[in-house]
């Protein structure tokens, strides 16, 4: 909820927000098992995947929820990653999100250095991504390679990069703004001057 809110916050409105776990939760599949009938199977994953397509493709846009902020644990998740790589073929756009004692954490260290950024960028692998049911993920992986394993990789990294750049870029004008108002003589210190009168 608090990415949410700070969401709202930092687009400036009031948005909708379409939580598809409640609606389409692929462990509920799970827990049916798995049929034995192969056909049976692919007819219980393209309803799935039709419906979750849809629940991306119709709103236009995907908001990531990154927790915890330093290794995300939706980034090693097949079917996290499966939502990602449907806005990226319906062209929906991505966005991520952090609460913010994230922001607070990522500030500090991209006061530093970008070695935090890099280290975040390159945990994103979808080949090292789990799933409860192995099936789901070999479905999964399956559809990623189909359309190149690192250009999906790529894709998610760049969308990753752009939302810490936000963070990185609102960090350097706070920094700076730091700066600023310590130059700035207090107005105490003005009045203590002693006047000077020319002849």
């Amino acid at each position: 909820m608090q990415i949410l809110k700070r969401y709202d916050e930092n687009t400036n409105r009031s948005n909708y927000f379409f939580l598809d776990v409640f609606s389409m939760n692929q462990h509920d599949f799970a827990d049916l098992g798995t049929p034995r009938d192969s056909l049976a199977l692919r007819d219980m994953y393209d309803t799935m995947l039709e419906a979750l397509t849809q629940s991306i493709k119709v709103p236009g846009c995907m908001l990531l929820a990154l927790t915890p902020h330093d290794r995300p644990k939706m980034l090693t998740r097949s079917w996290c990653l499966y939502e990602i790589y449907i806005a990226w073929k319906v062209k929906a756009e991505v966005s991520c999100g952090f609460i913010p004692e994230a922001e607070e954490a990522m500030k500090r260290s991209l006061t530093k250095d970008d070695r935090f950024i890099r280290r975040l960028l390159n945990t994103i692998d979808a080949e090292a991504s789990a799933a409860t049911v192995k099936t789901d993920r070999d479905m999964i992986l399956q559809l990623i390679h189909s359309a190149g394993i690192q250009r999906f990789n790529s894709f998610v990294r760049e969308k990753l990069r752009n939302s810490l750049r936000v963070v990185a870029l609102t960090t350097l004008r706070e920094v700076e703004g730091e700066r600023t108002d310590s130059e700035v003589p207090s107005p105490r210190s003005e009045a203590s001057e002693p006047a000077t009168r020319s002849a």
